[in-house]
Order: structure tokens, then C-alpha cells, then sequence
């Protein structure tokens, strides 16, 4: 009666692929929280997988309001922090030599020429450590200003050449970067998902993105965030493009572009953004476009390059 039972600690019996599950709900400030719950977890938390860095995270850095081009003195400190957090943990994660599930990046409003040596730097350790999934959202300074609006291909962050050989990563989401592949390098052919997010490119340069895109990569889904810029433009030209493709442009070529090797497209669905609104099927474009609320239209791509089964759309 009079001996003290003293409870298990259950929390830090969990195997580390179930914490690092339970970890994929949390933002990563929670996370680094959870260090609180054992000294297991607080091992466990630097090595889970998912790598989300999010500048609006971070007090007085919301990178969606009309911000001053120049940051205050407070706001500079805050955001070189942020920069010093996000490679630190970078570095500490990849000296584990564990694979990297999601590298998720938001930042802005950025110097592209001044941060590109930076950027270049945290994708290529994600890539050296098997990236699967990759989300880059960047707003650069000259767009922040008069957001949403066009920006020039120029003005855009190329993403490095390490990523062609990101042999593991299946998942590309990017906003405010494009794709250059420098001759020799191979494609990113093993992409199965491609979401392309607040499209803010001019008319005259929707041809050279989309052929260089499937230059590049065949993605069995293409999404296209509904918000910002001109999305409904956009859309309405690429379903036309996709649909109403001209197999004989390069006929007496010996390399052929992506045209010859489409085979089909559908409009898979369309995910509204409030997560109170069910999935919308859309049988034609052109007509219910206007009517849409915000939220991601999904393309299903068939290719001729491609025998396997095509796996379910994935977020």
C-alpha cells in the first residue's frame, strides 16, 4: 500500500517511424516543442524528415503583405536569423546521412542574384540526401510591391543543376523559380507530380515555359494553383495547348518534343483551398473556369514513355 507506482513513460516506447508520423502534422516550431515530451524525442525531433521552413513563421515577416522593399533594422534581424536557422538545421540534419522526405522552403521578399549561392546550396544538400519531395515558394523584391503581378522569366530564380540528378525526388512545387537544363544533363523523367503555384508569368512567355517544363520532365500530374496572377489565362491556354497539340511540328527532327509523345489529358479534378468544400469534377474548361473558387486544377497526363500503372494524385 504504501509503495509509489511510478508510470510507464509509453511516449518514449513509440517506435521513431510512428513519432516522426505524428511529427508530419506539426509546423516545424512545434516540433522542435515536442523535445519537451522525453529526452528520446528530443533526439527524435532532429532527425525527422520533413524539413519545413516558412518565413511567416517567424514574427513580423509575413512575406504576403505589401511589405517595404527595405526591411526595418528589427525585420533584417529577424529575417538574417531566419536564414542562419534554416542552414543550420539543414547542415545538422544532412551530416545524419537520413533521407529527406519534404524539403519545403517559403521566403521573400529575396535579392534572387544575392540569395541564389544560398539556395543553390540547401537544394543541393537535399539532393546528396534523397529528396523525394520538393516545395520552393520564393517572392522575389521586384514583385513584392505590386503583388500579384507579372514578372519576367529573367527575375526568376533558376533552380541549380544539381536537381537533374535528384534520381529520388517524385514531388516538384514550385512558385517563383523556373527549370534551365544545361546540355548533357539528364531530365527529371522519374517526376510523377509537377504543381506550378501563382503563376505570374506574361502571355508571351507561356510557350517557353511549358516547353521547357516538358523538355525537362514528364509529370503523370501537372496542378496549377487557382489564385494570383493570370491563372485563368494560363489555364485557359495550356488546356488548349494540351488538347489541341501539333505532332508535326518537329517531324524531321531526330530529338522530337514532348507533342510526340502525349498521348492523352484529362482534367483529373479540382481541390478547392477551404477544406469545407468537396473536390469538383470539371467537364469543360473554358466554361467553368470563371465560376471556380480558389484552389488547385489537376491534369492527368498520359505519355507513350510511360507502361506502368499511373499511381493516385498525391498532395
Amino acid at each position: 500500500m504504501g509503495d509509489t507506482i511510478h508510470p510507464r513513460d509509453r511516449i518514449s516506447k513509440l517506435p521513431d517511424f510512428i513519432v516522426h508520423h505524428i511529427m508530419s502534422y506539426l509546423s516545424v516550431k512545434k516540433v522542435a516543442q515536442t523535445g519537451i515530451l522525453s529526452k528520446r524525442w528530443n533526439y527524435l525531433w532532429t532527425s525527422f524528415p520533413i524539413l519545413d521552413f516558412d518565413q511567416t513563421y517567424v514574427r513580423g515577416l509575413d512575406m504576403t503583405c505589401t511589405l517595404p522593399l527595405e526591411f526595418t533594422g528589427w525585420q533584417k534581424e529577424r529575417f538574417n536569423k531566419f536564414l542562419v536557422f534554416v542552414d543550420a538545421s539543414l547542415l545538422r540534419f544532412c551530416k545524419l546521412k537520413f533521407s529527406v522526405q519534404k524539403f519545403r522552403l517559403s521566403i521573400g521578399p529575396l535579392d534572387v542574384k544575392g540569395s541564389s549561392f544560398l539556395l543553390d546550396k540547401w537544394i543541393g544538400l537535399v539532393v546528396d540526401n534523397e529528396v523525394k519531395e520538393l516545395d520552393i515558394h520564393l517572392i522575389s523584391e521586384k514583385t513584392l510591391f505590386y503583388f500579384p503581378r507579372t514578372i519576367e522569366l529573367d527575375d526568376m530564380y533558376t533552380l541549380p543543376q544539381k536537381l537533374f540528378s535528384a534520381k529520388s525526388m517524385t514531388t516538384l512545387d514550385v512558385c517563383g523559380c523556373k527549370l534551365e537544363q544545361s546540355s548533357g544533363s539528364a531530365g527529371l523523367h522519374f517526376l510523377k507530380n509537377v504543381k506550378l503555384d501563382n503563376l505570374t508569368m506574361r502571355p508571351a512567355n507561356y510557350t517557353a515555359f511549358l516547353d521547357g517544363l516538358f523538355y525537362i520532365c514528364y509529370p503523370r500530374y501537372l496542378s496549377i494553383e487557382a489564385y494570383g496572377g493570370n491563372f485563368k489565362l494560363f489555364i485557359k491556354w495550356l488546356y488548349r495547348k494540351l488538347r489541341n497539340r501539333d505532332a508535326k511540328c518537329c517531324n524531321s527532327h531526330a530529338i522530337m518534343c514532348w507533342r510526340h509523345y502525349l498521348k492523352d489529358v484529362e482534367i483529373e479534378c479540382f481541390e478547392p483551398f477551404c477544406s469545407e468544400e468537396e473536390l469538383v469534377d470539371i467537364d469543360n474548361v473554358n466554361k467553368e473556369l470563371s465560376d471556380l473558387p480558389l484552389g488547385n486544377l489537376y491534369f492527368r497526363l498520359d505519355w507513350c514513355c510511360f507502361s506502368e500503372p499511373v499511381d493516385e494524385v498525391k498532395d
